[in-house]
C-alpha cells in the first residue's frame, strides 16, 4: 500500500513532465528525458524513506505495547559461541609390554568444557604422531615393533571443534627379548589371529560351524559384538559388529542366533539376554531382549550362558540358575529357576545337570525336568570357571590351585586329584579330550597372557604344559576338534591348533 504522500508524489510526476515538456520547447528531447528519470529517482527515493518512517513507527508501537503489559521486547538470539577451549590433558598413561613385538598402552579419560565435546586422542610414539583413538576408547595396542628395545609413548586429547591439549606425560617399556617357546608335548601352535586393536575388554566368546562371536565391553560404559568367519582358522576374518550402549557379557551361538547379557551398571542395575539375528553376518542385529530376576554378578569372562537345543541356561545373578526357552527365538521365556547360595557366576552343562559356580561353592543342579531344577549335590570349594569332560569336572579355584571331581554320579561328586600351577590370572576353561585349555590375563610381575593346557590323563597328577602366549590378555576360550580359540583383548581373536 502507498502511504498518502507517496501517492501524491505519484500523481505529480506526469504533471511536473508536463510542466517542463511544455514550457521549455528550445530543450531537446535527451534533456526532457534525464530530467525525467532525475524526478521518478527523487519520487523512489521519498517513497523508500516514508516506508521507513512507518515501519519504525509500527515497531516503536508494538514496544509501546510490550512496556504497557509490563513486558520486554525479545531480543534476537546470539550467534552460537565459538568453542575454543581444549580438553584436559590426558594421564595415568601407561605402556606395557604385551610380547616381544607388541605394547598396549592406556591412559585416563579427558574432560571437555568448551561445548563440542571430547572427540578422541592423538597417540605419539618416540615423540612421533603413530595414531588416533576416537573417545569412549582409551587404549591401543602397537604392533610390529623390533625386540629389546624401548619405546616411549605420549597422548593428546582431541575436541569436537579441532581444539587440542597438550601431550601427556610419556610413559616408556622395552619389549622384552622374543623367545621360542618350548614345543609342546601335544604339538599345539599358534596358527591364526585377527591383525589390528580389538579396543575392548573381552567378556565372551562362542564358536559353531565356521562362525564365531567376541563380545567385550569398556570400562567407560558400552560394548561390541563382533561377527568371524573362522571356516580358514589360520585367517579369522571380521564379518561385521553391533554397538551397544551398556556392558556385554558372555556368548553363545545357535545356527543363526547368537544369545549374550546385557549388564546395566548403576545404583538400578539388571541383566538382560539379548538376541542377536546374525543371519547376515555383516549386519548383525537385536530382535528381542529378556529382563531377568536378580542384581547382576561381577562382570567378566567365563561362560554365564550355556545353549542346549532349545533351551538357554543363566548363571549370572544372585538369582541363581535360569532357564530360558528360546524355541523361538524372537520371543524368549523364563521357564524356570534354581537358587544358589550367594551370586551365580558361571556354569558347565552335561548330561542333564547342570555345574552351577556360586560365591562359595560349586552347585550340581538336575535340570533334566527344566521347569523344575533340583540341586542335589554341592562341592565346598570357591572357584572361578568349571568344565565338565567325559565325567570329570575340571574346577579353577584362585590362581594357583586345580582341582578334579569324577562326576560319573553327579548327586555324588568325588575329588580325585588336584594341581598347584602359577595360572597368572586364570580367567576361563574349557576341556577337549584328556586336556583342559585356560586362558590367562596375566598380570603385573608375570611373563604374560596366554592359553595353557593341563593335561589330565592320570587324573590324580595333573601335569602342565608349556603356554601359548598371546597378544593380549586372553580371558574366554573355546575348545573344538583340532582347535583352540581364544578371546583376546589386543587381537580379538587367537587360533590354536592342538593334536590329540
Amino acid at each position: 500500500m502507498i502511504s498518502k504522500p507517496s501517492a501524491h508524489l505519484a500523481l505529480a510526476i506526469p504533471l511536473l513532465i508536463f510542466g517542463l515538456v511544455a514550457h521549455a520547447p528550445e530543450a531537446s528531447a535527451a534533456t526532457a528525458a534525464e530530467m525525467a528519470a532525475q524526478a521518478r529517482a527523487s519520487a523512489q527515493a521519498q517513497a523508500a524513506q516514508a516506508r521507513t518512517s512507518a515501519q519504525a513507527q509500527a515497531a516503536q508501537a508494538r514496544a509501546d505495547a510490550l512496556a504497557r503489559a509490563g513486558r520486554e521486547p525479545t531480543p534476537p538470539p546470539p550467534p552460537p559461541a565459538r568453542d575454543t577451549t581444549p580438553p584436559s590433558v590426558p594421564t595415568g598413561l601407561i605402556a606395557s609390554a604385551v610380547s616381544c613385538s607388541a605394547i598396549q598402552v592406556s591412559w585416563n579419560a579427558s574432560t571437555d568444557t568448551g561445548g563440542s565435546g571430547l572427540a578422541g586422542y592423538d597417540v605419539y610414539r618416540d615423540g612421533n604422531f603413530y595414531s588416533q583413538v576416537f573417545a569412549p576408547l582409551r587404549s591401543i595396542a602397537d604392533t610390529g615393533l623390533s625386540p629389546a628395545t624401548i619405546y616411549t609413548y605420549g597422548v593428546a586429547a582431541f575436541d569436537g571443534a579441532g581444539n587440542r591439549s597438550a601431550r601427556s606425560a610419556t610413559g616408556g617399556v622395552t619389549t622384552p627379548p622374543c623367545v621360542s617357546p618350548s614345543p609342546s608335548p601335544a604339538g599345539a601352535e599358534l596358527v591364526g589371529f585377527v591383525p589390528g586393536n580389538f579396543g575392548y575388554q573381552n567378556s565372551g566368546l562362542a564358536v559353531n560351524q565356521g562362525t564365531a562371536v567376541v563380545v567385550g565391553y569398556s570400562l567407560s560404559g558400552g560394548g561390541i559384538l563382533k561377527v568371524l568367519d573362522v571356516s580358514n582358522p589360520a585367517s579369522p576374518q571380521i564379518r561385521g559388529s553391533l554397538i551397544s550402549q551398556q556392558w556385554l557379557a558372555g556368548a553363545v551361538l545357535g545356527s543363526t542366533f547368537a544369545y549374550t547379557l546385557t549388564v546395566k551398571p548403576g545404583v538400578v542395575s539388571g541383566v538382560e539376554l539379548q538376541v542377536i539375528d546374525i543371519g547376515s553376518p555383516a549386519s548383525p542385529i537385536a530382535i528381542a531382549s529378556l529382563e531377568l530376576p536378580g542384581m547382576p554378578t561381577l562382570i567378566g569372562a567365563g561362560t554365564p550362558l550355556q545353549l542346549k537345543g532349545s533351551l538357554l541356561y543363566v548363571a549370572a545373578t544372585d538369582a541363581g540358575l535360569a532357564i530360558i526357552d528360546v524355541a523361538d527365538p524372537r520371543s524368549p521365556k523364563l521357564i524356570g529357576s534354581a537358587a544358589v547360595p550367594g551370586r551365580a557366576a558361571n556354569l558347565s552343562l552335561a548330561d542333564g545337570y547342570a555345574y552351577v559356580i556360586s560365591t562359595s561353592t560349586v552347585e550340581v543342579v538336575d535340570v533334566r525336568v527344566p521347569s523344575r531344577p533340583i540341586g542335589v549335590a554341592s562341592l565346598a570349594v570357591r572357584a572361578s570357571a568349571v568344565a565338565i569332560k567325559g565325567g570329570l569336572a575340571s574346577i579353577i579355584a584362585g590362581d594357583y590351585l586345580v582341582r578334579l571331581y569324577d562326576v560319573s554320579t553327579p548327586a555324588q561328586p568325588r575329588h580325585v586329584g588336584m594341581g598347584f600351577f602359577f595360572l597368572e590370572d586364570p580367567y576361563s576353561l574349557d576341556a577337549a579330550g584328556d586336556r583342559v585349555f585356560f586362558s590367562s590375563a596375566g598380570g603385573p610381575g608375570t611373563s604374560g597372557a596366554g592359553l595353557y593346557a593341563l593335561d589330565i590323563s592320570n587324573p590324580a597328577q595333573p601335569t602342565l604344559l608349556p603356554k601359548i602366549a598371546t597378544a593380549g590378555a586372553a580371558r574366554s576360550v573355546v575348545a573344538t576338534g583340532d582347535f583352540v580359540y581364544v578371546g583376546d583383548d589386543v587381537a580379538t581373536l587367537d587360533v590354536i591348533r592342538i593334536r590329540q
